[in-house]
C-alpha cells in the first residue's frame, strides 16, 4: 500500500518524469511478493507483507485519467493511458465527461502510438 500511494502522490504531484516514471512502475505494484516463483534478497523473514493488488486502483484511476487529460506531455500519456480503463462505467458519473475526452485526446493526437493503443483498450 506505501509503494502504491507514493506512485498515486507522484503522479499528482511529481514532475512529468516523475509522473511518467510513476505509470511505468505502477503495473508492477500488482505483482505479488509471496509468489512462489520469486525470492527477496535476503531471509525469509526479511520479506515485508506483500501489497494488496486492489489498493488504491480506483484513486489510481481517477488520477491517470485526470493527468492524460490535462497533461500534453507525450511520455506521461504514453504512460498513463495503457493502464487507464476506457468505459464511463469504470468511474463515477462526475467523471464521465473526462473519460469521452480522453478518448477523443488519443483518437485524435498526433501520436501513432495513442491512436492505435486507445483503439486496442476501447474495443478491448
Amino acid at each position: 500500500m506505501r509503494v502504491r500511494s507514493r506512485l498515486i502522490d507522484y503522479l499528482r504531484t511529481g514532475t512529468d518524469v516523475q509522473r511518467a516514471g510513476a505509470a511505468r512502475a505502477w503495473c508492477w505494484t500488482a505483482l505479488r511478493l509471496d509468489h512462489p516463483q520469486l525470492r527477496a534478497a535476503g531471509a525469509a523473514g526479511d520479506r515485508p507483507e506483500p501489497d494488496n493488488g486492489s489498493v488504491g486502483v480506483r484513486e489510481w484511476h481517477e488520477a491517470a485519467l485526470r493527468e492524460f487529460v490535462d497533461n500534453e506531455d507525450l511520455d506521461v500519456r504514453r504512460c498513463s493511458l495503457p493502464g487507464l480503463p476506457l468505459w464511463p462505467s469504470a468511474y463515477p458519473v462526475e467523471l464521465h465527461h473526462l473519460v469521452e475526452e480522453a478518448v477523443a485526446i488519443a483518437r485524435s493526437h498526433p501520436d501513432d502510438y495513442l491512436r492505435h493503443r486507445v483503439e486496442h483498450q476501447v474495443r478491448g
